[in-house]
């Protein structure tokens, strides 16, 4: 979805591009992959906490995985943005504009308006990710279930006021963590009830069926109807919208029902083959359709160069195979070996549900 939008969704936007190509403006619907992201992140990372509260080296295990996963790949590749910047000359790639993104500060410094930066601005949501880490094993350790499911409860409504504060005031709350821990928490509360496999499970399932219709209707219509207008208070509640159209995605994934086919399709091998090798395709995309296309309408990007339909579609069809290529040689060359060393901190996986 985020690669969708990248790729297509904002080129298409561009009021100079053919009629044609001005119909894929849908596309950048897949923005929203961001949201549901976080949910993901959120239920699977607290599941995770969950299953080895108990255990011993409970923090030095999860810390110690969670930075054999994420950390050689994004500090590679940032030291390759350095290593290009100097060579090259580029701007965007001098460590005036990288130092941040090693101190994942980035989307702080942003969101303020304290720094301009350049770089690999889409490193924002990794940077959400690491400062959703530092705080919540602590949580899961300290706090009973009930008490989570609380925390969680508020930390899905808080964001709401405070993106309405940010906006009025000028502020970017686009990537401000804390504008976009509710979708995370939401994930996390899902988890939480999930575990348990209880009453208040099921009666979870029957709310997601109830409500998936009149949200993503109401989602929709917010997205391509209202996004434009920049009011305040459609910033502050539309992302803990689409959240909840997330978890409601993420609950009917994991409710095996005859009338409903994402479990099934969601157990496809090829899916879950792209889904191991996802964080390349997320790192590696921008860098990708730069260099493949240069007419990405975006600044951080390049620069806006007309492509006719068939032309844009054999570049779009380029730039998705060399992303691709790229995120499996990383995954089998340098990811997975780096990987294996994860048995060394317990054996807890983030699969919840096996796919027969």
């Amino acid at each position: 979805m985020v690669m969708v939008f990248h790729l297509v969704g904002t080129y298409a936007q561009n009021p100079n591009v053919s009629s044609v190509v001005r119909m894929l403006q849908f596309t950048s619907i897949g923005q929203k992959g961001v949201d549901l992201f976080f949910v993901l992140s959120g239920f699977l990372i607290t599941g995770i906490l969950l299953r080895t509260k108990s255990k011993e080296k409970y923090f030095i295990n999860f810390y110690a995985r969670r930075s054999l996963r994420i950390f050689p790949l994004y500090f590679a590749v940032l030291s390759l943005c350095l290593i290009a910047g100097y060579v090259w000359n580029l701007r965007q790639y001098s460590f005036g504009q990288m130092w941040p993104y090693f101190m994942y500060a980035n989307n702080l410094l942003t969101s303020f308006h304290i720094l301009e930066l350049r770089g690999p601005s889409h490193f924002w949501s990794l940077a959400v990710e690491e400062h959703f880490y530092l705080i919540w094993p602590l949580m899961v350790y300290c706090l009973s279930k009930r008490q989570l499911l609380l925390l969680s409860l508020f930390t899905f409504i808080f964001p709401v006021p405070l993106r309405y504060l940010m906006h009025i005031h000028g502020f970017d709350s686009f990537s401000f963590t804390l504008c976009r821990v509710d979708a995370l928490a939401l994930g996390a509360g899902l988890a939480v009830i999930f575990h348990d496999q209880g009453d208040a499970w099921e009666k979870t399932k029957k709310i997601a069926w109830k409500i998936s219709i009149p949200i993503s209707i109401a989602g929709l219509l917010s997205y391509f109807l209202l996004s434009g207008t920049h009011a305040p208070i459609l910033q502050a509640w539309k992302f803990s919208l689409f959240s909840l159209i997330c978890g409601v995605v993420l609950v009917l994934s994991l409710s095996h029902h005859h009338l409903n086919p994402l479990p099934i399709v969601l157990c496809q091998a090829w899916l879950r083959r792209l889904g191991r090798v996802s964080y390349g395709l997320y790192v590696f995309h921008p860098f990708v359709f730069f260099f493949a296309m240069g007419s990405i309408y975006r600044p951080s990007y390049g620069p806006v160069v007309l492509r006719t339909a068939p032309i844009l579609l054999l570049e779009i069809s380029f730039a998705f195979a060399l992303t691709l290529g790229l995120a499996l040689a990383s995954w089998k060359y340098f990811e997975e070996p780096i990987l294996r060393l994860k048995s060394k901190f317990g054996g807890i996986r983030s699969e919840f549900v096996e796919c027969k």
